[in-house]
């Protein structure tokens, strides 16, 4: 029975392992990118170049392009 168990632990211990090696860490040159899209994004849009879009925003916007992109089929 603590055989079974410890197998048990030591299987779920390496996916959890792996699991957490796994997850993707931004860099710097990403978050850079990411700040320019959101600029030029805003500058498309007539917002200011420093206009920072909260989350309910960015969620508008997604709903916004999902029936675009529904329409155009």
């Amino acid at each position: 029975m603590i055989k079974k168990l410890f197998i048990f632990l030591l299987i779920l211990t390496a996916f959890a392992t792996l699991n957490s090696c796994s997850e993707r860490h931004e860099g710097p040159l990403e978050k850079a990118g990411e700040a320019i899209d959101n600029t030029l994004d805003n500058v498309k849009d007539g917002d200011s170049v420093f206009h920072k879009k909260g989350t309910f925003e960015k969620a508008g916007e997604g709903v916004d392009d999902a029936t675009e992109s529904n329409r155009r089929r």
